[in-house]
């Protein structure tokens, strides 16, 4: 009986005088250029298509409220999606992200429905932007929201003691510097 053991060959030396072999010729700048363009125009499309694509009804929110009675005319509201028939439902709390100077309430995608068909109540909140105001103040506007909140989301079919909260990006950062 015959072992069947294959044995590699041995490596040979590089010759240092022998020339590399030749690499493929990058594109021309002009065929960069079209391509350059198509990726574009691309990501153009999928950038509006995405709400699309993330099966984002145009939710339209049930109520929207001020939350700082402090500021009056000048407080930045909430949005409550609240599907008709809830009582006593968790909460779900969205703060937009925005690098705290951009972004909006309204930039929930298909977040309401998504929590609504979990048999939650969706709030998506905005707060005053950079340079106009100092991100204490910002961040007092998020207590501010859970606050109102605590003390309001029963009429909308929400149960106080049941709050969840999300942000995305600078969205995020509230929860993480003051939930304790």
């Amino acid at each position: 009986m015959t072992d069947d053991i294959a044995i590699a060959p041995r490596p040979t030396a590089v010759d240092p005088t022998e020339k590399a072999p030749r690499r493929a010729a990058l594109p021309r700048a002009g065929v960069m250029a079209r391509l350059g363009r198509i990726a574009a125009l691309l990501l153009g499309l999928f950038a509006v298509a995405q709400p699309a694509l993330a099966g984002s009804p145009s939710a339209q929110p049930t109520a929207t409220r001020p939350y700082r009675a402090d500021l009056g005319g000048a407080s930045p509201s909430l949005d409550i999606y609240a599907p008709p028939g809830l009582r006593d439902a968790p909460v779900m709390v969205y703060v937009h992200g925005g690098a705290w100077v951009a972004g909006n309430k309204r930039a929930v995608h298909a977040k309401p429905a998504h929590f609504n068909g979990l048999g939650m109540v969706f709030v998506s909140v905005d707060y005053r932007l950079a340079p106009r105001v100092r991100v204490e103040d910002q961040l007092e506007d998020i207590d501010r929201t859970l606050g109102w909140i605590a003390r309001n989301i029963a009429r909308f079919g929400g149960n106080n003691r049941e709050i969840w909260l999300m942000g995305h990006s600078a969205g995020a950062v509230p929860y993480l510097t003051r939930v304790e």
